[in-house]
């Protein structure tokens, strides 16, 4: 079974099948998720962790680094990779794609979340109880509107007034991409300095290395 059939087979589950699941997938005192299939494999997925009480003072540098060094083992351990993501005063903007069988991004998930955590706990913060989650339909993972979807992303600063309209990096320092062995792939300077081209080539071999191909 290809990717992009896999993907689409998920979205035909019936409405009423679906909303059972969802209404199945956590108790009524989390936020309601959908199936676990639907955060494997060739998922993306954008995640949204915000700080409890909305702390702020823990961004900087120095957890900026520790955040890209998670991405990185996160991406080999579990098969992801992070097109986008943006680190905002009090929550992160994460995204995860699955280039692997084997990508799980709920576990993932736990694994960053008890990292982030551990790094807070001498400050005194931590992360809500639960990240807030967007699973990608196939219409959005389709090349234009990903790509719109990921600049999107790197530009919540200048929404909320953080950087201006250039969207240099050097203004809003905090925001990137992790893509594991792949360090030339990274948001530079602006949206527009994103080597889409050479992600899609190496999107498609990952997945082709996997025995999925791209139809």
């Amino acid at each position: 079974m290809t990717a992009r059939r896999m993907s689409e087979e998920f979205w035909q589950i019936p409405p009423l099948m679906l909303l059972w699941r969802v209404m199945e997938a956590r108790p009524r005192n989390h936020l309601r998720r959908l199936d676990t299939t639907f955060y494997t494999g060739t998922a993306t997925v954008h995640w949204t962790h915000t700080m409890d009480r909305r702390a702020t003072g823990w961004l900087g540098d120095e957890f900026h680094a520790f955040f890209r060094e998670c991405l990185i083992h996160a991406g080999f351990r579990f098969g992801l990779w992070s097109p986008a993501y943006c680190l905002m005063p009090d929550h992160i903007h994460l995204v995860w794609s699955g280039v692997g069988r084997s990508s799980d991004q709920l576990r993932a998930t736990r694994w960053l979340r008890r990292r982030i955590n551990e790094a807070l706990q001498g400050r005194g913060i931590r992360l809500q109880k639960q990240a807030y989650d967007r699973v990608l339909r196939p219409a959005d993972r389709e090349r234009f509107a990903f790509e719109k979807m990921m600049a999107y992303v790197i530009a919540n600063p200048l929404r909320a007034g953080l950087a201006g309209e250039s969207l240099a990096l050097k203004q809003w320092p905090w925001r990137g991409a992790i893509l594991s062995g792949y360090p030339e792939l990274s948001w530079k300077a602006s949206p527009d300095s994103f080597c889409w081209d050479r992600y899609w080539k190496l999107f498609y071999q990952a997945l082709e290395g996997e025995g999925w191909g791209r139809e």
